[in-house]
């Protein structure tokens, strides 16, 4: 008796055993996989913001290719890599949430006239409609297409319109219009833009591109700073006739968000530059 009951429970120490290694196993097994995918991640994290670092030229693009698609976001702070989070730090990159495995960057240099840095925007294999005359200028990395008003059925992709798209915008989703210095939003909602922020309306949606608009107001904040310093100095030394007032009131139209003014003074500021004193900018 004694005997069988060793047997017993030589097997049931055995199972126990076999149990434990077997859960030891397959949790090795998990972790193995979740260390591989954080890795990978950060590999497509990193060479994402490899890119955006090496393009810093004022107009340059890539095109990156994956084996798996990827899933992409990003907010006013950070881009996220299937979840892997990397911080933007002074970039400002204007993306959509978006799952593929081709992911497509371009940046661009904002100049408000002087130059205020750089744009970055990122996308998947999304296409652009562009409905109406206009003047954008897009890589062709991008999948862009002109379409007229009557042509819209059931194509999918984002709508750009620089017309009045009557009742034909109630039946899209994914949409802005763009107007002289603003951009409406699928919800009402308008928003200022100027120049090269056109293309953040068309690769983003409303909340990032109202976050992304007010770190642009505080770069020009600061680098209005700068130029003014640079031509009070020129207009002593060399006398540069240069009316420093539109840049002093630079601060005061932003943060009274007197848009409308803003781009005003700046095309008063470019003119007097290529007028008076071209030393400055």
């Amino acid at each position: 008796m004694r005997k069988g009951q060793g047997i017993l429970f030589n097997w049931i120490f055995i199972s126990i055993v076999g149990i434990l290694f077997l859960v030891l196993l397959v949790s090795f097994a998990f972790q193995y996989k979740k260390i591989e995918e954080e890795k990978n991640n950060f590999k497509i994290a990193t060479s994402i913001d490899t890119s955006l670092s090496g393009l810093n030229s004022e107009n340059l693009y890539t095109s990156l290719s994956y084996d798996k698609k990827i899933q992409f976001d990003s907010d006013c702070d950070n881009f996220l890599v299937n979840s892997y989070k990397v911080p933007l730090n002074d970039k400002i990159l204007f993306a959509e949430e978006f799952k593929d495995n081709n992911v497509k960057v371009w940046v661009k240099e904002l100049k408000f006239p002087y130059s205020v840095g750089n744009l970055y925007f990122l996308a998947g294999n999304k296409k652009y409609y562009l409905v109406g005359e206009n003047s954008l200028e897009m890589p062709e990395i991008f999948d862009v297409e002109e379409i007229s008003l009557s042509n819209i059925g059931n194509q999918k992709g984002k709508f750009v319109f620089f017309i009045d798209p009557g009742d034909v915008k109630d039946r899209l989703n994914d949409y802005i219009i763009v107007k002289e210095d603003s951009v409406v939003f699928p919800d009402g909602s308008e928003l200022p833009y100027f120049n090269e922020l056109v293309y953040g309306a068309i690769f983003s949606d409303k909340k990032l591109y109202e976050c992304n608009f007010e770190r642009v107001m505080e770069k020009i904040k600061a680098v209005n700073q700068i130029y003014l310093k640079k031509a009070s100095l020129l207009s002593l030394w060399t006398g540069c006739n240069y009316d420093l007032t539109y840049f002093r009131i630079v601060n005061e139209l932003i943060e009274n968000k007197e848009h409308e003014s803003l781009i005003e003074n700046q095309k008063s500021l470019e003119f007097q530059n290529e007028a008076f004193c071209r030393e400055v900018f």
